[in-house]
């Protein structure tokens, strides 16, 4: 901002003029606002579209634990068979996970989604 007509130190008078003309807080706010409404509108359709699209079908490793069923109802289903080796590696959480889907969901599936979407939040 001039003052009595001199410009700040360092500012000629057409940069001064030029950012009062156009507000560079305002313009910052507005692009702030814009990223905002963009990243609602995607949060929204993502949440939308996985609570319409999602389907509690065992996909890949959860098949590996639908054989198990048996055992687990039979409670021959140990800690060494919830952290063994599954291909070329360990799906510990996965397992808990589905485990815990089968005593609170009774295996629906809908647990497992739950927490995909905790996962997403954190």
């Amino acid at each position: 901002m001039k003052v009595d007509g001199v410009a700040p130190i360092g500012m000629g008078a057409s940069e001064v003029s030029a950012r009062s003309i156009y507000g560079v807080r305002s313009w910052r706010a507005a692009v702030l606002c814009f990223c905002a409404l963009v990243s609602a509108v995607l949060i929204v359709t993502s949440l939308s579209l996985g609570y319409h699209l999602s389907r509690p079908v065992p996909f890949y490793d959860q098949w590996e634990f639908v054989r198990r069923i048996n055992d687990i109802q039979a409670g021959r289903f140990g800690f060494a068979d919830l952290v063994a080796q599954h291909n070329e590696h360990r799906i510990a959480t996965a397992r808990a996970v589905f485990l815990l889907d089968l005593w609170l969901a009774d295996g629906t599936g809908y647990l497992s989604i739950a927490v995909l979407y905790l996962a997403l939040v954190l």
